[in-house]
């Protein structure tokens, strides 16, 4: 019993000591040392005091029998597993550190992808872009219920520029973007559209809904529609296009320092083969 008040005093000291940096050894076993500033990185700051010392005392406990343990490894394991497990760390941490390397020699790589770049890969890679679901594109505006048969003539008649700039002047709710595309089944989820205009058959393009939205109205233009199967719009990938650019550039990169670095060594006779 006073071992274990003894060991909540002292887990208690080890949480609620200050933050600095602290090498203070709490437990020890050989050569091993589990430290006050380790034991604290380790410990959840979101747990209450007991639940905190509760902590403490289980992962000294567990650190002291994965040290004995590790340490009676050779008793246990045959030369053989050891010299296995001596292979997989020493290739984990070649594996680890290139990708460290490589990582820092692209840190500062220019992502900068034009939309030319874009726009052409897309036209080469079509047929790698096909559609796993429909897809819509849309307009919309929200706007006084008096007002629909003159907005709805600006919209047929495709004066979006006037159309937008009366819009934005009355402070109305819409969107004209250029690249609105959704899936239907987010647009089907989604709590941003009105339940009444997902009822419709919306799969014609070029089609006007219009529907009542808390007393305004709320004018939906389907521009178009694309099924399962058919090419994406160079819209809906251009992103991830983008990201398959800036990696064939990285790799690009990378490849080109790996011959500069082997050259050199090949120069100054640092490789040798038999």
């Amino acid at each position: 019993m006073m071992r274990e008040i003894c060991l909540s005093i002292f887990c208690s000291m080890i949480l609620f000591a200050c933050e600095s940096k602290d090498d203070t050894w709490v437990a020890k076993y050989g050569n091993h040392v589990l430290t006050k500033t380790e034991v604290r990185k380790m410990t959840p700051n979101t747990l209450s005091p007991e639940d905190s010392i509760a902590f403490v005392k289980q992962l000294i406990d567990k650190w002291a029998k994965d040290k004995v343990l590790l340490n009676n490894s050779q008793e246990i394991l045959s030369e053989e597993e050891i010299a296995q497990i001596d292979l997989k760390v020493a290739r984990y941490r070649e594996n680890i550190t290139t990708s460290f390397v490589e990582e820092k020699l692209t840190n500062n790589l220019n992502d900068s992808i034009s939309d030319s770049d874009i726009e052409s890969y897309y036209h080469d890679y079509i047929d790698s872009f096909d559609l796993k679901e429909d897809y819509l594109s849309y307009r919309y505006m929200m706007i006084p219920m008096d007002s629909v048969s003159s907005y709805k003539a600006l919209l047929r008649e495709n004066q979006l520029a006037a159309l937008e700039s009366n819009l934005k002047n009355y402070g109305y709710a819409y969107d004209f973007g250029i690249d609105n595309w959704i899936s239907k089944s987010k647009f089907d989820e989604s709590d941003f559209f009105p339940e009444k205009l997902k009822k419709y058959n919306l799969k014609t393009k070029n089609q006007i809904f219009t529907v009542d939205q808390n007393n305004n109205a709320y004018i939906f233009e389907l521009i178009e529609y694309k099924k399962a199967g058919e090419h994406a719009p160079l819209p809906i990938v251009k992103d991830m296009i983008k990201s398959v650019l800036i990696n064939k550039r990285k790799l690009n990169l990378l490849t080109k320092k790996k011959k500069e670095l082997y050259k050199k060594a090949l120069q100054n006779d640092e490789i040798k083969r038999k």
